[in-house]
Formats: C-alpha cells, structure tokens, sequence
C-alpha cells in the first residue's frame, strides 16, 4: 500500500514539473541552458564563455543544452521547486509582498535570451537630486520601449503576471518609469543622462487587467522626480502611493499623521534607505563619509542635525514622544491615514547596517547581508512583538 501511494504521488509530482515545463515553455528552457554554461564557465560573464556560447542562437548552445540535458533539466526543477515553495506559502493566509525591479542585470539570462528587447548601451540610472549630487547609475539595463509596443508589451505583461501569481500585493519599484525612464550612456555619470519616454498609459492599463486577474493590490514606489500629473494617474487607476517617512515633509518640517492619504502604503524606509536604527545612530553619515557620496560632510552633518530635531518635534506634535524612538516612529506610522502601515524586517530586528546603496555597484556588499537572526525570532523577540501590538492596537486589527 505504502509502495502503490508513493508511485501515485511520484506521478502526480512528475506531472505537475511536466506542467510547469509546458506552460514557461522557452523562456525557461533558456534560463535553465544559461544557468547551465554559467556553472560550466565559472562566470555569468558572457565574455569568459565560449565563444559559440555568447549568441542564444548559435547552433553551439543547442548542441550544449543536448550535451547537457539533465543538468538542464535539473536547473527546470529548482525553478519549479521555487515556484511550488512560493505557492504554498502564499496559501498560507498569509499573502507575499512582492517587490518588481526596474530592470534587469546585464550580465543575466534576460539579456542573453532575447538581447534585441533591451537598450544595451545605456544603463538605468536618476538626475541629481538632493539626495545624490551626482546623479545615480544603477548598472541596469532597460527595456527597449519601441520593442515593447511592437509586442504588445508582452514581455512586461509576462513579468507582471508572474510576479503577482503569488503575492497578494506587489510593490513596482520606481513606478516612474512607466512614464518615462532615465538613461545614461555606458562611462557616463548620472547627470549625463537623459529621459527616455514609455508608453504610460497602455503600460498602466495592462497592470491594472492583471493586478485584477491575479487579485493583487499594486504599490507604486513614486519617490524621486516624479512627472507632473503621474500621482493623479496613479490614484484614478487605484495603485496605492508610496510614503516613505523622510520624504513626507514640506521643506524641513515633517508631515503629520492626518495628512497621509488613504490610497497609500506609510512606511519608516526602504531597502534604499539607512534602517531607522542606522539613522538614529548616524551610521548613514559614517557610511557615506567612507563611500565618499557627500560633496560637503559638514552641511550634511547640520542637516542631519536639523532632520532629527524636527522628526522629535513631528512625535512630540502627533502625541507619540518617547525615549524609544523605535517604538515611537512606529506608533507615528501607525497613527496615518494610510490604508497599509509597513513594519520592516530590518526595523523589527533593530537592525542598523544599510540592506542596498543606490548608485555603487562594486563599492558595497549589497544585498548581501544577512539579518542577524533568523526570522522566525520575530515571534519570541520583544521589541519585535512591541511594535507588532502596537500596529495592532492602533490600527484596530
């Protein structure tokens, strides 16, 4: 009996992986043959590969995928292994929030599979602002906007889609760029860039059909210089904004609690941003003073100086001054009028060391480190649950 049951659910196992082969078809055919020269190759620089291996369409890859069918295939299994992983969690009651990058690496599958649907010579980047004096290069490749209409947008559909299978919200990162998107030619810096304009409104239209489909509310991450009228756009159409503490302020003074709009998500930072222990520390300055990212450490300095004293004065005006300033940035977002209040991870846990530092690529470890306990502690960890009951008694849940 034992025996007959394992066969079944080892047929069922085998039919669900053939299913899933069937319905990603070539897009992970591909992945998988990239991900299998990239192991045999030591590297996910193409240059490092064979010759023969650097063109998708080279007769040299189909006879390596056939050379190598099982390693191919087992690379088909991890995806699906993720994918399942995914769906049970999902199906926990629990929904995944999910986060859409921008654009891709170049030095990924994407680009090697289908290299004429991005700009090649150009990387994703932002102007100057007060925030980046320089202007920021992100070393990531776009795609092609004229591609995208050519093709019905399908290949952004097929990302959209697949990323909202199993998240009951997805935050767009830079949603700006489904107006327009800044470019800066390869050696450049990012105030030589330039604006490169997408079509907004079909790109907007096809995210809420899926957003719909899929039942999966939509973050739009407005931070930045945001085109005139896109927030307008983005609220008729239902994404909810993205309001990040330190940006909700007129000049130096701090926004209070009442005027965060419903259709938004109210949060402390992002992975773009020093965790809020980091700034309460001043480890942001340290780390920018060894990056060398401030022109004038000094004014940045003063302030910093002033930023501090007039979020102490927001917590004192919105009745929420305490000496643990954790716990009281928290009872702050809590109290917004945002329909979302976003507790992070990294908050939760205290931690201070910055997750990503937008515009390095090599000058910093990002997205390399790691919490300092695992997650599950969240449940037995005191400030965790602190801040956890706060969200909840404030918020009425």
């Amino acid at each position: 009996m034992r025996n007959s049951t394992g066969s079944k659910r080892s047929a069922l196992t085998l039919q669900s992986f053939q299913a899933f082969c069937d319905e990603k078809g070539e897009a992970l055919d591909l992945h998988a043959v990239f991900e299998t020269i990239a192991d045999q190759a030591g590297s996910v620089d193409r240059q490092k590969w064979p010759q023969g291996l650097r063109d998708v369409h080279s007769p040299d890859v189909a006879a390596f995928a056939e050379a190598r069918s099982s390693e191919v295939l087992f690379r088909k299994w991890l995806q699906w292994t993720a994918e399942r992983q995914l769906g049970e969690s999902a199906g926990r009651g629990s929904p995944l929030y999910g986060d859409l990058a921008l654009g891709t690496a170049f030095d990924g599958g994407e680009i090697w599979a289908d290299p004429s649907a991005f700009a090649s010579d150009v990387s994703l980047g932002a102007p100057p602002d007060p925030f980046s004096a320089l202007g920021q290069v992100w070393h990531l490749a776009p795609f092609r906007p004229l591609m995208l209409i050519e093709r019905g947008l399908a290949p952004y559909r097929e990302i959209v889609r697949s990323n909202m299978r199993h998240s009951g919200m997805l935050r767009i990162d830079h949603v700006l760029g489904l107006q327009r998107q800044f470019w800066v030619p390869h050696g450049a810096e990012g105030k030589d860039g330039a604006y490169v304009s997408f079509p907004v409104d079909a790109l907007m239209a096809m995210v809420a059909e899926e957003s719909l489909a899929a039942r999966c509310m939509v973050v739009g991450e407005d931070l930045g210089t945001v085109p005139e009228g896109l927030r307008d756009r983005l609220a008729r159409a239902d994404f909810l904004s993205y309001k990040v503490l330190w940006f909700e302020r007129d000049k130096t003074v701090f926004r209070q609690p009442g005027a965060y709009p419903y259709l938004s998500l109210s949060c402390l930072g992002s992975h773009d941003l020093p965790t809020f222990a980091g700034w309460a520390s001043g480890a942001h300055l340290e780390l920018d003073r060894k990056l060398k990212r401030s022109p004038d450490e000094a004014k940045q300095q003063h302030d910093y100086e002033i930023e501090r004293a007039e979020l102490m004065a927001a917590f004192i005006g919105a009745g929420v001054a305490r000496d643990d300033l954790m716990i009281a940035a928290h009872e702050f977002l809590a109290r917004t009028g945002s329909a979302i209040a976003l507790a992070q991870v990294d908050d939760l846990f205290g931690e201070a060391e910055q997750l990503n530092v937008p515009g390095t690529n090599r000058e910093y470890p990002n997205w390399r480190r790691r919490n300092r306990r695992p997650v599950g502690d969240l449940l037995s960890d005191p400030q965790a649950q602190a801040i956890l009951d706060l969200l909840r008694k404030e918020r009425g849940e």
